[in-house]
């Protein structure tokens, strides 16, 4: 009885308070997130979020950074989100900044889900990682210097996803270029070549388009593994067969497998070439 008291009580002092001032049947925004100060926090996030994206000035950032390359500071539109990125830190941000992830033939966002396989793959080289100088623990006994370290579940879990990443990769050559360009940040032959001889130049930017080409179906099957792309989808942009090796992952192959210059020098490939 005290209950239904109070709740008549309740009801009768919300009748004589003063109408707010709202459109009939609207609610004003604190009716949802004034629910919990969890909500109210995270609102309070995005807009402080949202703010300081929309003020962002490209002269806000450092001039200098790592890498050899003068930073470019840029708003990439994803379609579904807006990344701030330095343009030139590594070759999937230059690619991404200009726009040459995704080409005529792919189906639109296809620059996004490379963009964000290649920074998934980042992610999962690292944690495949053992930190220190000490081996992995797969057997209870070390074989390396130092005492062997346990790897940890989050290890083994990025391990497993890479080696099925590994693993799908039609051919021997297409791994190695992916983790070059996407986790060591080289360039090979991405950077545009804008000076001398015209006809230099143009060969220069045919072989630079067969690298993108292929660094764009390694993306691609690394997505296909990692389940962000769909095998039909993957097939028809494809087909069955893998794109030829470009000259600058024959190149890199080569200076990765010999054991100095010489070996460089009287190599097979260096023969032919």
């Amino acid at each position: 009885m005290a209950t239904g008291q109070g709740i008549l009580e309740r009801l009768k002092r919300a009748r004589e308070m003063p109408p707010a001032d709202t459109k009939a049947g609207v609610l004003p925004l604190v009716a949802f997130y004034g629910r919990d100060q969890q909500q109210e926090e995270l609102r309070n996030r995005f807009y402080s979020a949202m703010e300081r994206a929309m003020a962002f000035r490209e002269d806000d950032f450092p001039d200098q950074m790592g890498g050899g390359k003068k930073p470019h500071w840029t708003l990439v539109d994803l379609r579904d989100a807006i990344a701030v990125v330095n343009a030139n830190s590594s070759p999937i941000e230059f690619l991404v900044s200009r726009g040459e992830m995704q080409t005529g033939r792919d189906l639109e966002g296809m620059g996004g889900v490379r963009f964000h396989t290649a920074l998934r793959l980042r992610d999962l080289i690292d944690g495949a990682r053992v930190n220190g100088m000490k081996s992995p623990n797969l057997e209870g006994g070390g074989g390396g210097g130092g005492k062997s370290a346990d790897i940890r579940g989050y290890q083994l879990d990025c391990i497993k996803l890479l080696g099925r990443v590994k693993a799908d990769m039609p051919e021997q050559w297409i791994f190695p270029m992916l983790e070059s360009v996407v986790f060591m940040d080289e360039w090979m032959d991405l950077w545009p070549v804008t000076d001398g001889p015209v006809a230099r130049r143009e060969a220069l930017r045919k072989r630079r388009l067969k690298t993108i080409q292929a660094l764009h179906f390694a993306l691609d099957r690394a997505s296909l593994s990692l389940g962000y792309m769909q095998e039909n989808d993957f097939r028809q942009r494809w087909g069955l067969d893998a794109p030829a090796q470009p000259y600058a992952a024959r190149r890199h192959t080569q200076a990765s497998t010999a054991s100095n210059q010489l070996g460089l020098l009287t190599s097979q490939g260096a023969r032919k070439r």
